[in-house]
């Protein structure tokens, strides 16, 4: 079922990730310039698997600083060469798959880890980054961490064990799902110069499912939801008053969105309306036509790269 409008909303979430983005929005508002919410992301990122996936306090904590120092490397590498940015993120999202199969509540530590690498070495790129300027986001992002590891949380995750699938295991083949659209999608970036390229890699990443059956869903909600969210965004910026106000609105509603409902359509759909009004309120109205390129193309990169693991999956064990 695409639409499943139950309405319901995590309210945990809500002091939890309005806590992980302060310190960068306090920052961000005291200087008036915008980069600084890429802090708030990044603690928010390092947040999300600590709640839901491990429950382990100082590992999330380091965690939050290795984001931080991966980011800038690959900020780094995309500044000389992207071939480097290519086979390093490649790295990360087979050691990313090696991970989630050998437990699959630590899907959301993987995909949050790559999804803070490529966002923060991207967004880098949209001013001069200086070392002062990455110590302070790292301070920044991880002021949100330790400000949430200080509140009590009542549903604490339980401990995971984790055991890595063994080399003759039929699922070792899983371990490098994250692999083909890695580097399908980056390549794909590189070469059509598309702008806005983490929505393309995010996008073929998220859809990728064991199950084709999952993968065809979520294609599917994330276009209409997308869709939907990028049209009403077009019609609420257009009447909006040009204002500092309503990046920072947005932004918060995006970072709630993360993990605030538990409908994924909904979540979508707000997450892709904000982010065009916060884009038409800075002065771009291609970032909407980008992002449902980068939705759908990212989502069939994904959808291939899926079929074509299956298929070798049932070829090398099923076939009788």
């Amino acid at each position: 079922m695409i639409f499943h409008f139950s309405g319901s909303i995590k309210w945990r979430w809500i002091p939890i990730i309005s806590v992980a983005i302060l310190p960068g929005i306090i920052m961000s508002a005291a200087t008036g310039n915008l980069v600084w919410l890429l802090a708030s992301f990044l603690a928010v990122s390092s947040i999300i698997p600590y709640v839901s996936s491990h429950g382990n306090k100082w590992f999330t904590l380091l965690n939050g600083l290795l984001i931080c120092g991966i980011a800038y490397a690959l900020h780094l590498m995309l500044l000389e060469q992207w071939y480097y940015f290519l086979i390093s993120i490649t790295m990360i999202a087979i050691f990313m798959g090696f991970m989630d199969n050998a437990h699959q509540e630590l899907r959301s530590l993987s995909s949050w880890i790559i999804i803070a690498c490529v966002y923060g070495a991207v967004k880098l790129g949209d001013s001069s980054v200086t070392v002062m300027t990455l110590l302070t986001m790292t301070a920044l992002a991880t002021g949100g961490v330790l400000m949430v590891l200080m509140i009590p949380l009542k549903d604490k995750t339980a401990g995971i064990n984790i055991k890595f699938v063994p080399i003759k295991h039929e699922r070792f083949l899983f371990n490098f799902k994250y692999m083909l659209p890695t580097l399908i999608s980056i390549s794909a970036c590189h070469y059509l110069k598309l702008s806005e390229p983490e929505w393309v890699i995010w996008s073929s990443l998220s859809v990728v499912y064991p199950e084709l059956d999952a993968v065809l869903l979520k294609l599917r909600r994330r276009i209409m939801a997308g869709g939907i969210g990028v049209c009403a965004g077009l019609a609420i910026g257009l009447f909006l008053p040009h204002s500092i106000l309503v990046p920072y609105f947005c932004f918060i509603l995006i970072c709630l969105s993360l993990q605030m409902f538990r409908d994924y359509f909904l979540a979508y759909l707000l997450r892709s309306g904000c982010v065009v009004i916060y884009a038409v309120n800075q002065g771009s109205m291609q970032i909407a036509f980008d992002r449902i390129l980068d939705v759908v193309l990212g989502g069939m990169i994904g959808l291939v790269s899926t079929y074509a693991l299956i298929y070798l999956y049932r070829r090398l064990y099923k076939s009788t």
